[in-house]
């Protein structure tokens, strides 16, 4: 999926109601205060940059 692609699709959803779109930071601390004060949030951080605000996931592809 090209830039131009994913910015179309959220677009659509924002445009239609039904979802809105990922909020751009520009620092590691911007995430971890957006993702630690939205509930619900999805964020990605490097694993030295996990405190006590936020929760660790692990994703494992073809693990059932």
């Amino acid at each position: 999926m090209f830039a131009h692609q994913l910015r179309q699709t959220w677009d659509r959803k924002v445009f239609s109601g039904t979802g809105q779109a990922p909020e751009p930071v520009s620092t590691v601390e911007e995430m971890r205060t957006l993702i630690s004060k939205t509930p619900g949030a999805i964020g990605y951080l490097p694993d030295a940059e996990i405190d006590r605000t936020v929760r660790s996931i692990t994703i494992r592809e073809g693990v059932q």
